[in-house]
């Protein structure tokens, strides 16, 4: 926001290209340390061995998630930078509102059809329709505020 205020917008998106890739390291770090941590991270929280393993086979998804949060958040601030604030909130709503909670209770509660590499089975998938339907929310979420972030920069100098 400052280099854009300076009227330096190349500098802005050095800045902004800089933090993203910052995000995404720091995101895929974190979630390695994650993964290579996740059984005794599902041990620590719990003496059922059947929780312990639900868990440990959550935090895949977990690390999915964690990596598009990280790199749509990062979008989202840039987007506010140039003060471009009420599209993203829009793709938020699509994305969060509608893919996330709503997908997520139709997978969670809801008889689910077949997934991709057989994922739901047709039953109730709990936690794991859950956690599914918040990482694709969050890839769309990214991939909407980077196509943003992409129009953004075709259009200014």
């Amino acid at each position: 926001a400052q280099s854009l205020g300076a009227g330096d917008p190349a500098r802005a998106r050095l800045y902004a290209r800089t933090g993203l890739r910052m995000a995404l390291a720091l995101a895929l770090s974190t979630v390695t340390v994650l993964w290579l941590a996740r059984t005794p991270i599902g041990h620590a929280y719990t003496s059922d061995a059947g929780v312990a393993a639900a868990s440990i086979s959550l935090i895949g998804l977990v690390a999915v998630f964690h990596v598009f949060y990280s790199l749509q958040t990062q979008l989202g601030f840039i987007l506010r930078a140039y003060k471009i604030a009420t599209t993203p909130m829009v793709v938020y709503v699509l994305a969060m509102w509608g893919v996330g909670l709503g997908g997520g209770y139709l997978l969670t509660f809801e008889p689910a059809p077949d997934g991709p590499l057989g994922l739901f089975n047709g039953a109730r998938s709990g936690a794991l329709g859950f956690w599914s339907a918040g990482a694709i929310s969050l890839m769309i979420a990214s991939a909407g505020l980077g196509w943003l972030l992409h129009r953004t920069w075709r259009r200014s100098p």
